[in-house]
């Protein structure tokens, strides 16, 4: 009996075994196919590298940095700043070091350094994040490098940090206007780029960096706090280490910040008490109560809400995804969702009985914890049975504006507002009208003016009906009108911004034709106004009104509310309404989408998940989720939606059981996305009219049609190139069939020129070099340049050619000269042959008749009589002479001298000392002619170009900058090719600089290159 108890023990025991073996096996097979799904891209150094260096060639080819700037230029890095609250510590050191290894082996011609005050830059707080434009300020006022390197950090992911690297270019001016961004996505766990990372919209911190957030939002509140009491609420079941190690880790982060911005925030003052544990009656203090719960536990997610209260007031609350070490939860399961809703609500309706501590008049509190005031607005199912309301949605898309900033986003807006009301609350599309770019009178026939009614009344037959009123466009106060004028106007598509008061649309008159509207038509329904549009004189793009400070100018609007109309707002009137770039929709109505599919009333969003939005659960979902992206993509700004014209009790929409969440809408229309990604990734020219026909969303409308135009281009460009190939196989030479096959796009006889390729003998060096030098003669076509390639060829194949250009122009050169021969050979006029003679190209040696000049000259200055001026006078045929002649010869030494002088200073001393002097006329001219040198000279040297330099040597082949301008041409040449080089980093790149630049500023860092590129493979 004992022996078979044992035998069942031990196949038990190995059955176990197994189990375990497989389960590890599955698991590790997780793993790896976790791994492999974000083990794609370069290591970060690589990567950003690659990034960086593309950037910076860019600006230092857009001619946007002073010419006079040091060279090498100087870089200063200013990085992550300590305690960033997206990535711990190690992370941190880890990216600066890795980036600012990449920026000193770009191969650019830069000196990296490290700023010690990089944290002015971007404070570790999420509220007080800087943006770009804050970024340009603060390092234009604190910093004198040629370039300025600022790094930032979000957390789409538990594994991913996205990093958004800005790269400031200190211009001529001074200030830092040339800038460029990197954005990274770097996987954590490898350290590698992912590319083509698309994360979810959720902003991650570090579980020491969400404390840090939160006590800096309540920073201003602890400088006169005796005590700060800190209360964890740990709403996790199973046995974990998360209750201790919250409250170690916030401990730490407490006294990590007693020097740095807390310290700061409080003016020197020492920091509050720390306390923990239960906080006693009519103590003096600010208490933290910080609810823990666990969302997930294949994450190593918390989900925390933090509510600041004194006594019995609320001062904030503050809710973040925080991520934790994997010991930290080990162990730790989700609390039942029973335990969990009965905690929300009782958050919820704490919070609602503190911001005035009662409940509102008139209000009763149903058993759901739901305050109600007798006047619901009916939703999608709240109706009798003999059917639903009528409901009608007006949408205006105002989005090109005659005279203000087009609103960027205005028609994808519009979009997910149709397509929230069909899919989530069953609209009829025939209920549904859509305007574009209305104009102020249309405007006003839509909705009517203080005297008329508009004619949307005229749909409108219901008394119950439901009127949804949504406008995307530009609103702004009237800043020509009078001081205190407070109206807000909404512009029309003709409206003019410095004008309003003429030419805008009053809101207001709006919201009372509407409710008048209602009181007459459907007295038993109610009508809702949701505007993505601002008052405060400005857009996302800047002012409206040039010239103006838009926010800090005159009163703000006031919105005036009427009975049974509600009005959702985007912003406060002073507030800007901001665009969203990544999600390519405005921040508010991308929130408001996401709360009207439910997320509203989701208990993990603040809502109590009874099926049912109220204002205040849409109020509260819009301004956090706003707060939290504003800081994301415009950290400059603050909107604040707000909801007016109803109680916060007041039910707006009741979700209907068949309805579908923005999840399921986004899966909709990512199918037909990736629908349209297939035919473009597969270039199906045939599928695309046939997918346009059919789609409802059409996502990639715009880029199929972009397809099909491209295709046939290509098409045609395919043809072309095969004619040039057919061409290049009878009587092309290696070069040109070489720098064909780098750029061509169909390359249809690839392996046809490349054995053409290989038969071909390779050209020498030298070959190159005269082929350079001769196409760069033959681009200036200057008596200067053919000279160079006479002098400087080696192989000198076009050397006839090249000497035959330089005599024709002598040839033309001297004809002009000899031109200027005095007839009548008299003084005046033999001198100034002799100044034109001067003029001539060095190169062309001197002029047919300079020696029978300079004797006749000299013949008529050895006259006894020349002195008295009468052997002038018989030289100029008996004319009385211009000027009378000196007195002595003492002039005629000195002008020698002065001409050969490139000093103004010689020049003007010599008009000074001999104003009378025959020689006068051509010192001035000589004069004129070296200033305008100098200006020209001076002018090209602050424009720094490749033109401007060859536009010198060219007005001046004989110049005393001459060989300067050549030099410079040189090398801002090699240092063109050579950035070339570095965007492209490949091979055959290096061989053709080498090729074309063998003793170049970069031939031995590109001959080391090479090699590397040769043992490497």
């Amino acid at each position: 009996m004992m022996s078979g108890v044992s035998s069942i023990g031990s196949i038990l025991r190995q059955v176990a075994s197994f189990l375990v073996f497989c389960l590890a096996i599955n698991l590790s097979v997780a793993q790896a196919q976790e791994s492999e799904r974000y083990a794609r891209g370069l290591p970060i150094a690589d990567q950003a590298r690659l990034e960086v260096t593309s950037a910076i060639a860019g600006i230092l080819t857009s001619n946007c940095i002073a010419p006079d700037a040091p060279r090498p230029y100087d870089l200063t890095y200013l990085g992550l700043p300590a305690g960033d609250p997206h990535v711990s510590e190690n992370v941190r050191s880890r990216i600066n070091g890795a980036l600012q290894e990449a920026l000193r082996t770009s191969g650019l011609a830069i000196n990296v350094n490290t700023a010690e005050n990089a944290r002015v830059l971007v404070p570790i707080l999420g509220s007080g994040a800087e943006s770009g434009r804050r970024l340009e300020q603060v390092v234009n006022r604190l910093y004198a490098s040629t370039f300025a390197v600022a790094v930032q950090a979000t957390r789409p992911t538990v594994d991913v940090a996205r990093l958004t690297v800005s790269i400031f270019a200190r211009s001529g001016s001074g200030s830092y206007t040339c800038n460029r961004t990197v954005t990274l996505d770097l996987h954590l766990p490898s350290f590698t780029v992912i590319e083509n990372f698309r994360g979810p919209s959720a902003d991650l911190v570090e579980l020491a960096g969400a404390y840090q957030a939160v006590l800096a939002g309540i920073a201003p509140k602890l400088t006169n706090a005796s005590a700060l009491a800190f209360r964890p609420e740990v709403r996790v079941e199973g046995i974990c280490s998360l209750s201790e190690r919250a409250s170690d880790t916030f401990t730490t982060a407490y006294f990590q910040m007693q020097e740095g911005e807390l310290a700061a925030w409080l003016d020197g003052k020492s920091l509050p008490a720390l306390k923990t544990g239960p906080v006693g009656d009519g103590e003096d203090g600010i208490v933290m109560d910080v609810t823990y719960r666990l969302p997930d536990t294949a994450a190593r997610l918390v989900d925390l809400t933090i509510t600041i209260r004194s006594e019995n007031t609320v001062l904030a609350r503050r809710r973040a995804l925080a991520v934790t070490d994997v010991d930290m939860l080990d162990g730790c399961r989700p609390a039942t969702p029973r335990e969990a809703a009965t905690d929300e609500d009782k958050t919820t309706r704490l919070a609602a009985s503190s911001d005035d501590g009662a409940t509102p008049a008139g209000e009763e509190i149903d058993t759901n914890g739901i305050a109600s005031d007798g006047n619901d607005f009916i939703g999608a199912d709240d109706r009798s049975d003999d059917g639903q309301p009528q409901r009608h949605l007006f949408v205006i898309a105002n989005h090109d504006y005659r005279y203000a900033e087009g609103v960027r986003y205005a028609q994808h807006d519009a979009a997910a507002i149709e397509k929230l009301f069909v899919e989530q609350f069953g609209l009829a599309p025939a209920n549904i009208t859509r305007y574009d770019n209305l104009t102020k009178a249309e405007l006003e026939y839509l909705f009517g003016d203080a005297r008329r009614p508009g004619t949307i009344a005229n749909q409108i037959s219901s008394p119950d009906a439901e009127v949804y009123v949504y406008f995307v466009g530009h609103g702004s106060r009237a800043f020509m009108a009078a001081p205190d004028d407070t109206t807000p106007y909404l512009l029309g598509s003709d409206s003019r911004a410095d004008r309003l008061d003429l030419t805008g649309y009053n809101l207001n008159v709006m919201i009372e034709q509407l409710a008048a509207m209602r009181k007459r038509i459907f007295p038993k329904g109610r009508a809702i106004v949701m505007l993505e549009s601002c008052f405060s004189g400005r857009s996302d793009a800047g002012d409206l009104v040039t010239g103006i400070s838009a926010p800090n100018s005159g009163t703000p609007p006031q919105v005036k509310t009427q009975e049974g109309v509600t009005l959702i707002a985007a912003a406060h009137s002073d507030q800007v309404a901001v665009w969203d770039s990544d999600y390519r929709h405005g921040v508010f109505t991308d929130a408001l989408v996401s709360g009207l599919y439910g997320e509203a009333d989701q208990t993990r969003f603040g809502g109590n998940g009874d099926g049912i939005i109220t204002v205040g659960e849409l109020e509260d979902f819009l301004q956090t989720r706003v707060s939290r992206r504003i800081k994301q993509v415009r950290p400059e700004f603050r909107q604040t939606p707000e909801i007016a014209g109803a109680t916060a009790s007041e039910i707006l929409f009741r979700l209907p059981e068949d309805g579908v969440g923005r999840e399921e809408a986004t899966e909709r229309e990512h199918y037909e996305r990736l629908t349209a990604r297939e035919i473009l990734e597969s270039k199906n020219l045939g599928g695309v009219q046939s997918y346009l026909r059919g789609c409802v969303y059409c996502p990639l409308k715009n880029e199929l049609r972009e397809l099909v135009q491209n295709e046939r281009r290509r098409e045609a460009v395919c043809r072309a190139e095969e004619r040039h190939a057919a061409d290049l196989l009878r009587r092309g030479s290696k070069l040109e069939i070489g720098a064909y096959l780098q750029s061509c796009e169909c390359c249809q006889k690839r392996q046809e020129l490349e054995q053409e390729l290989a038969k071909l003998k390779a050209p020498d060096p030298a070959a190159l070099k005269d082929e350079a030098l001769w196409t760069a003669a033959e681009r200036d076509g200057t008596i200067d340049a053919y000279w160079y390639y006479v002098q400087n060829c080696e192989e000198c194949t076009k050397k006839d050619e090249g000497e035959k250009k330089v005599a024709d122009i002598c040839e033309r050169a001297q004809a002009t000269v000899d031109s200027q021969w005095p007839v009548d050979k008299s003084y005046d006029g033999l001198l100034r042959y002799l100044a034109s003679c001067n003029d001539m190209p060095p190169v062309c040696g001197a002029c047919r008749r300079i020696s029978e000049a300079i004797n006749l000259v000299a013949e008529i200055e050895s006259r006894p009589d020349f002195s008295s001026g009468e052997a002038v006078l018989a030289s100029r045929g008996g004319q009385q002479p211009e000027m009378a002649a000196p007195a002595d010869a003492e002039d005629r030494q000195a002008y020698r001298t002065v001409m050969q002088s490139s000093n103004s200073d010689d020049y003007d001393a010599f008009l000074e000392r001999f104003p009378t002097s025959v020689y006068v006329p051509e010192i001035k001219e000589r004069l004129t002619n070296l200033l305008a040198e100098e200006a020209t000279w001076e002018e090209v040297s602050n424009a720094h170009s490749v033109e401007a330099y060859r536009r010198y040597v060219s007005q001046y082949p004989s110049g005393d900058h001459l060989r300067e301008a050549r030099r410079r041409i040189e090398m801002l040449e090699d240092e063109s090719d050579w950035q070339e080089v570095l965007i492209e980093r490949s091979r055959d790149a290096l061989v053709e600089y080498l090729a074309k630049r063998p003793r170049g500023r970069y031939s031995e860092q590109a001959r080391r290159l090479l090699r590397e590129f040769d043992q490497n493979g």
